[in-house]
């Protein structure tokens, strides 16, 4: 698995693999701050062969203080867009899961 398919004003949002709540959310954070198709392809790469989406978003992010978890604030924000494609009748559907 090398693509993924991400229809925002479709009927689906496609990620990859079989992840819960949380890494799905990790995955959109991701590619909201990947701003190539190759950079793209490169991350789905790295996450099909070793990594989760919430360690390699953490790897990006600024590290945590004090005051915030940037990484936490990405998902908590992701997890927001989320619900809101689904109140759209968008489904978020990660590649292998039954649907």
């Amino acid at each position: 698995m090398s693509d993924v398919t991400w229809h925002r004003s479709g009927h689906y949002v496609v990620v990859v693999a079989r992840w819960d709540v949380r890494e799905r959310a990790a995955m959109v954070a991701l590619l909201r701050r990947t701003s190539t198709e190759k950079a793209e392809r490169e991350l789905v790469q790295r996450l099909t062969e070793e990594a989760s989406a919430a360690a390699v978003l953490r790897e990006r992010l600024a590290p945590v203080d004090l005051f915030s978890d940037p990484v936490e604030e990405a998902i908590a924000e992701a997890q927001e867009e989320i619900a809101s494609w689904e109140e759209e009748g968008i489904q978020v559907i990660a590649l292998g899961d039954d649907h």
